[in-house]
């Protein structure tokens, strides 16, 4: 990748409007910003931050019309934070806004897969893990589910109005190897403690509420920066999208409110997708313009 597409901290903080690197230190803590190292510096991909500042902006803009009273004490907020007068308006992390893509290969997730293994402290990690990179379901959800609403005979987890951000009642598909996942917590489910209600949960049949400390071990064994659980559910739609999954059956498996929320975070993904398309255009100018062979040279020289 040429360095022209790549920022430094410090650029990508004067390009978001002469914010602090500390500030933008924290956006790639949180995995608003993904980072790529290169040659052991940390730097940020130039289009996605652009993408980045302009979802905010826009965002940014859409509440103040709503609420234009706001507008004069978010002006003197960010003044007094030392923006200059007349730079944007961009909320580091604005309550609804989706966090950046985070773009995993298939070698990143079989290290962490190994280094998940390699914990025999916390064995229903690598089931954790291999769920959510194959349904996309967030954390909680994960956490939160009962034996009740694994249907394994359909394929399917079933997810009540309770257990979702959107409120409603919706079902998520199962493949192979999230059927193998939920097989192995049945396993370990009956050889020691039978009458658990949880898929997740302990030798005593209690839920287990958190993964973070155990995950961040993961992470550290397999020399992955600033991974965090949510990063698996964001792995799997890139992955969907890399296939060339259309935007909207993404959309619909991550159960997002509006497929726009979907365009916003991941269609950067999509460019070869999008030349594809294209091309089906020159199919049609064969019949209708048909380009002389001597044009043909001419134009490829």
């Amino acid at each position: 990748m040429s360095d022209a597409l790549l920022w430094s901290l410090e650029e990508a903080a004067r390009q978001l409007g002469n914010v602090s690197v500390r500030t933008i230190e924290r956006l790639i803590q949180s995995g608003e910003l993904p980072i790529i190292y290169i040659r052991r510096r940390r730097m940020l991909e130039a289009e996605v931050v652009r993408r980045w500042i302009a979802i905010q902006n826009e965002r940014a803009r859409a509440r103040m019309e709503e609420k234009p009273c706001q507008e004069k004490i978010v002006m003197a907020s960010t003044s007094n934070r030392g923006h200059r007068t007349g730079t944007p308006v961009i909320p580091m992390r604005p309550k609804n806004a989706a966090a950046a893509v985070r773009e995993r290969i298939d070698e990143e997730a079989e290290q962490l897969l190994q280094a998940a293994r390699a914990n025999r402290q916390a064995q229903h990690l690598v089931d954790f893990i291999r769920l959510g990179l194959n349904t996309g379901m967030r954390s909680g959800e994960m956490l939160g589910l009962e034996w009740r609403r694994v249907d394994l005979k359909q394929g399917q987890v079933l997810l009540g109005a309770e257990d979702q951000k959107n409120r409603r009642l919706s079902s998520v598909p199962l493949n192979r190897t999230a059927r193998e996942a939920l097989l192995s917590r049945a396993r370990f489910r009956a050889r020691q403690c039978p009458s658990s209600p949880w898929v997740f949960c302990n030798q005593n049949g209690e839920r287990i509420a958190s993964i973070k400390k155990s995950f961040a071990a993961a992470v550290e064994r397999a020399g992955i920066p600033h991974c965090t659980p949510h990063d698996l559910r964001r792995t799997c739609a890139s992955w969907l999208v890399q296939a060339r999954t259309p935007i909207q059956e993404v959309a619909r498996l991550l159960r997002h409110a509006d497929v726009q929320i979907t365009m916003n975070v991941y269609a950067h993904l999509m460019p070869d997708q999008l030349r594809s398309t294209v091309e089906i255009l020159d199919r049609h100018n064969r019949v209708i313009d048909p380009i002389e062979e001597g044009e043909k040279t001419a134009l490829t020289r």
